[in-house]
Parts: C-alpha cells; structure tokens; sequence
C-alpha cells in the first residue's frame, strides 16, 4: 500500500496497529522511480508496483 500522503500513511499504519517508523513511513511514501540524469530506474525501496506502464 503505497500512500504520497504522510499524515495519511500515519493513519493506515495505526490501523493496523503498526508503529509508525522512519523506515515504514518512507517505504510507504517513496516514489516509485528514481531519476537520476537522462536514465530514470525503478526504486525498489518503494512500495509501490513495480511494472511496466506501457
């Protein structure tokens, strides 16, 4: 479940009765791609759906 929102992502980890950590918190809000220059990579970080969009 992958939330832009931080106040939102807060939210949805206390509903499922999960503390809120630094690490849990940007999983959640991480983008789904890393630009970098000219080349733009997946971020595996996110927790997002890493798949193609075309």
């Amino acid at each position: 479940m992958a939330i832009e929102d931080a106040d939102e992502a807060r939210a949805a980890l206390q509903l499922f009765k999960l503390e809120p950590t630094p690490e849990r918190m940007s999983r959640i809000t991480a983008t789904a791609f890393i630009a970098g220059g000219e080349s733009v990579a997946p971020n595996w970080a996110s927790m997002r759906a890493l798949r193609s969009t075309r």
